[in-house]
């Protein structure tokens, strides 16, 4: 079975709308609070999706505009309250990223968050939790799941 084309996410510190120009990869390097867009291959949600031609162009969108993706961070603790001294994983915080209801491009839909970010703790490795559900009133199960590498500042 092929592996699965990976997701992609783009931080940048500030709030949304003053994305850098040129960024094209990278999880957070910072400890201050951050923005995000997620990058989601058509592959990957295809079902969720549908093909539309306009005078001559044909353009995939989602089928609903309030397709969303929770995104969880979390973080290794090494003491974690309650625990028997063993570290473990564990939520740090959430945020939603709403899709920006443009077409795909090169194969991938965009997903901006919708709030800043906590940040990261320095020395401390973390990972993204993405979940894709396809509309405000879906299941509590998402229909695409995604987990970036762990990264730490």
């Amino acid at each position: 079975m092929p592996e699965a084309t990976p997701w992609q996410v783009i931080c940048w510190e500030g709030r949304e709308g003053e994305e850098p120009e040129g960024q094209v990869s990278g999880l957070p390097a910072t400890e201050r609070p951050y923005s995000f867009k997620i990058l989601v291959p058509h592959d990957q949600i295809s079902e969720y999706t549908k093909t539309k031609t306009k005078h001559g162009k044909t353009e995939m969108r989602l089928k609903d505009k309030r397709s969303h993706i929770r995104c969880t961070i979390c973080k290794w603790y090494e003491n974690f309250p309650g625990s028997t001294g063993i570290g473990r994983w564990a939520p740090y915080g959430q945020t939603w990223a709403a899709w920006d209801r443009l077409p795909a491009t090169n194969g991938y839909y965009t997903f901006y968050s919708t709030d800043v970010s906590q940040p990261v703790c320095p020395g401390v490795e973390h990972y993204f939790d993405m979940e894709f559900f396809a509309g405000k009133k879906t299941t509590t199960s998402p229909q695409a799941w995604f987990q970036t590498v762990t990264f730490q500042v």
